[in-house]
């Protein structure tokens, strides 16, 4: 990582960028921008951004995307069942969730949601890879290349969100990247699929084997999801047929997606901010997918790292005006905000906890109205134009802050603050599951249902 002696001459450009146009990158422009920041989203795809995942959102995730004025649509999910892969009549133990339903929606629709309410606030977009960063006192510069034959460019922030996933360049830029793994280790990967079927279930499915865990989630009115958790070299279509449950619900189903891939799943950083860069999402570390968990405390370190850089000034939420007088604030229940799109699907979700109401009635953030569905993500990138430089004087907050290293010491407690317990009860049911105890998680989950409901609420919140 470079480090300039001196700032160079010029305005900024932003008070953050955010690296990185993903749910996690998104959420935490939206973020920044509710809290008086001009931000700007780099990033170089210029569509919805899909990855491998579950695609399952927890009832704590779609809290947070109701504080930011996001209302996901999709599938409810009003628990979860884990499944004996060989015997999963007689083994399985579930838990319906008790704070309402969490959402199973497909990764592009919540990224194109988004990234329509970041541009609603405000937010700005540079459809660009970033080359290199050099820090110095004041800021950082981005050198940038657009990838359409244009020159190089550069973005000048006094912040930089690093939002850019598992294989983050930007924690490489950093040089916070873990040693290369010994090529014994078991290294996780997972591969996801969809499906043509009537979802038979409100819950996640975890179909639990010796060797992969299958996760089914229902994601449309005609349409699940299944993710493949396991070791380099097992094959999606051999996993299901060794499901016998999942195999003949899956006989003549239609598949509607590519396999898609992702791994290596673990990695490990020293820490999470240098500088004036902080790391955020999976580019901030990731144990395993085993959980489920991964969007959810993604959002919610999104929520640290804007806390630390608005923590000095005691910014109040609310901000940024409405972009029109027709936008109201986002309070609708979760119930409501995910009902299916026809009245034949409409199974009964119960109403959300009170602690997530009043979270959202207290920030209150305007909510612009929702452009339709299918417009395309480019087209709203495109929209923004290149980045002006921001006069000094309309800046905002960002002159005020404190320095670098007291926005990176809070940034890191309240990283730890909202990731450690998570973390680390991941990391022992990951250390757990590679032993021979792992054979009697399902078997134990059925005996003990406090125990497996306690760890399911825990995922849940």
């Amino acid at each position: 990582m470079a480090f300039a002696e001196s700032a160079p001459a010029g305005e900024f450009d932003c008070d953050v960028a955010v690296v990185g146009g993903g749910p996690v990158g998104l959420a935490a422009a939206i973020g920044a921008r509710l809290r008086g920041f001009e931000v700007v989203v780099v990033e170089p795809r210029g569509a919805a951004v899909d990855k491998a995942c579950g695609e399952g959102l927890m009832p704590g995730a779609v809290a947070e995307l109701l504080r930011l004025g996001v209302r996901p649509h999709g599938h409810p999910l009003t628990g979860i069942t884990y499944k004996s892969a060989a015997h999963p009549t007689w083994r399985q133990a579930g838990h319906d969730f008790r704070a309402g339903p969490g959402v199973g929606m497909r990764r592009t629709e919540l990224s194109t949601l988004l990234t329509e309410r970041a541009a609603s606030c405000g937010v700005r977009f540079r459809l660009a890879r970033v080359e290199s960063l050099v820090q110095d006192a004041r800021g950082v510069t981005l050198s940038l290349a657009s990838g359409n034959g244009d020159l190089p460019s550069t973005l000048r922030s006094e912040w930089v969100f690093g939002c850019d996933g598992l294989h983050s360049s930007i924690r490489g830029m950093l040089e916070l990247d873990p040693p290369p793994a010994p090529k014994r280790s078991r290294r996780r990967f997972g591969l996801r699929q969809h499906f043509a079927v009537t979802p038979w279930s409100d819950h996640v499915e975890v179909y639990w084997s010796p060797r992969f865990e299958l996760y089914v989630t229902p994601v449309g009115e005609r349409m699940i999801g299944v993710a493949l958790l396991g070791e380099r070299g097992l094959d999606l279509a051999a996993a299901i047929a060794a499901t016998p449950e999942l195999a003949a619900r899956l006989d003549g189903a239609d598949a509607m997606t590519p396999v898609r891939g992702a791994g290596p799943l673990r990695q490990r950083v020293a820490q999470h901010a240098r500088g004036r860069v902080l790391l955020i999402g999976d580019a901030s570390g990731y144990v395993d997918a085993l959980t489920g968990e991964g969007l959810r405390l993604g959002f919610a370190q999104a929520t640290a790292a804007v806390a630390a850089l608005a923590a000095p000034i005691g910014l109040a939420a609310a901000r940024v005006a409405p972009a029109t007088a027709s936008d109201a604030p986002a309070t609708a229940p979760v119930a409501a905000s995910v009902a299916p799109a026809t009245a034949s699907d409409a199974p009964a979700t119960a109403p959300v906890a009170a602690r997530v109401a009043s979270a959202i009635a207290s920030d209150a953030p305007a909510t612009a109205p929702v452009a339709a569905r299918d417009a395309p993500v480019a087209a709203l990138a495109a929209s923004t134009g290149q980045v002006a430089s921001v006069p000094a004087a309309a800046r905002g907050p960002a002159a005020d802050l404190a320095s670098a290293a007291e926005v990176v010491a809070r940034y890191e407690r309240g990283w730890l603050t909202v990731s450690g317990g998570p973390t680390r009860f991941t990391a022992a049911l990951y250390a757990l599951s590679r032993t021979p105890l792992r054979a009697a998680f399902v078997p134990a989950g059925s005996h003990v249902p406090a125990v497996f409901s306690a760890a399911v609420e825990r995922l849940a919140e």
